[in-house]
């Protein structure tokens, strides 16, 4: 269930799919007592009571007992904030249950009660949520596809970018998308939940985390795009970001890296 769970957490989060289901308050999401009885000091894990305490202002401590604690507790937030990050609100409205800054409160709470560093490509996930949320995912989706195929993005969806690039919200994705990239550069990315291997301890030998290269990705045409719809565009920065970007995707053990960089060596060729 929580390989379900984190799934689904990629899907929200990483393509911007609506959550096909949703934690609740019941013990489908706790780690199952089959694998407590192997551990009879650990705690169950309650992810609907760490949710609930990460989202209260001055909530009670956060417990994150295990590692799988830690990325169970970030998925679950994520699904949520996917919720928050297509609501559209402005300042003069009264707090509502989605309002984005209940959800920002969540991830930094979250990053507060760690108890360990969590891995980068835990924290990757994490500073995906803040980009998420605000950033106009569709429209850059949209400003890429056209760049990728030599056209210029439809004034309605130029216009849309523009409005977020002038918003609050686009310095604060920005910052998280430049610590995503320096993550990424300075730590190789690992499975979230990697267990140490009996045959091989050696760090080399182990898989990268399987959302690394989407984390990069998205990273990457987030300030791209940033860089392109200034008012007067600064290309030069743009190329920087994009070839970057493709040196971190090259250096990544995924296969799937290898079609992102061939789409940002297409931003590349046609940003000019």
């Amino acid at each position: 269930m929580n390989d379900m769970q984190l799934l689904e957490c990629y899907r929200a989060t990483l393509l911007q799919w609506p959550p096909n289901f949703y934690m609740t308050n019941s013990s489908v999401f706790s780690i199952p007592r089959r694998t407590l009885r192997a551990q009879p000091d650990s705690k169950q894990f309650d992810a609907f009571g760490t949710i609930r305490a990460l989202l209260t202002p001055s909530g009670p401590p956060v417990k994150l007992y295990q590692r799988s604690d830690t990325i169970h507790s970030l998925t679950a937030l994520l699904l949520l904030t996917s919720h928050a990050a297509l609501t559209q609100s402005t300042a003069s409205e009264p707090v509502h249950i989605w309002d984005k800054r209940f959800f920002e409160l969540g991830l930094h709470s979250w990053l507060r009660w760690q108890q360990a560093p969590p891995e980068a490509s835990t924290l990757m996930l994490f500073h995906m949520g803040f980009i998420v949320l605000h950033t106009n995912m569709a429209s850059l989706h949209s400003v890429v596809r056209e760049f990728c195929i030599g056209k210029s993005p439809p004034p309605v969806t130029m216009s849309a970018i523009r409005r977020w690039r002038e918003s609050d919200g686009c310095g604060i994705a920005l910052e998280h998308a430049a610590q995503l990239l320096e993550l990424s550069t300075s730590r190789p990315g690992r499975p979230a939940q990697a267990t140490p291997s009996a045959r091989s301890g050696s760090e080399e030998n182990k898989g990268e985390a399987p959302h690394v290269a989407i984390c990069v990705y998205l990273a990457v045409v987030t300030r791209w795009v940033a860089e392109i719809s200034r008012p007067v565009p600064d290309l030069n920065a743009a190329r920087a970001v994009l070839a970057r970007g493709l040196v971190i995707l090259q250096r990544l053990n995924l296969l799937i890296a290898n079609g992102f960089a061939n789409m940002l060596r297409r931003l590349e060729e046609n940003c000019s």
